[in-house]
């Protein structure tokens, strides 16, 4: 068969359960390490969540209890801050050097100079952050690299410990007068 019921791949459905389902999109857990091959490393223009540009590697993991899920590390080069620039810029330079390669000039890289670095396996540090989602107020969480590692013998897979969300509420006249027992009696006579 061709056209609806041909694969990107060229290849006929196979309708099975390990080609059908989707995978696991829970959150990792904070703290896991695994070894994982950079699937890509671009530089990437400003976005909604990072008002500058900066570069971006996409890691998916080749190890671990998440074998096979993708995390991202943003690595912030041109932060105005420059404690953080410095440490992005660093952590660049350690990227480059767990790879094998080395930078052949001295402006800031470009798509072509990180492309040679995409098939190779680091290994990573996972961290899970919590916030808040900007749209809903809602509270979300989600991953990112902390770290990157050489991926040889000395490095160990660990799974982490998933954190909690905590909410907090907020006090309000009406919880506190629930709580302190103020008569709700209808009279809005406030005695002082």
């Amino acid at each position: 068969m061709t056209g609806f019921w041909q694969l990107s791949s060229g290849e006929t459905p196979k309708g099975d359960e390990a080609s059908s389902f989707a995978g696991d999109f829970r959150v990792i857990p904070d703290g896991t390490c695994a070894p994982a091959q950079i699937k890509s490393f671009m530089a990437m223009d400003a976005t909604p969540s990072y008002a500058k540009p900066h570069y971006e590697i996409v890691f998916k993991l080749a190890g671990g209890d998440f074998k096979d899920r993708e995390v991202r590390l943003k690595i912030k080069c041109f932060d105005d801050k420059p404690q953080v620039a410095d440490r992005n810029i660093n952590m660049m330079k350690r990227v480059y050097d767990l790879c094998g390669h080395k930078p052949s000039h001295a402006n800031a890289p470009t798509d072509a100079d990180l492309l040679p670095m995409v098939g190779k396996i680091l290994g990573v540090k996972i961290r899970e952050f919590i916030g808040t989602n900007s749209k809903t107020g809602e509270p979300s969480n989600g991953n990112y690299v902390s770290e990157v590692h050489k991926a040889d013998k000395d490095f160990a897979t660990v799974t982490g410990v998933k954190l909690e969300v905590v909410t907090s509420a907020v006090e309000t006249a009406f919880s506190r007068n629930a709580v302190t027992g103020l008569p709700n009696d209808g009279h809005t006579d406030i005695p002082f």
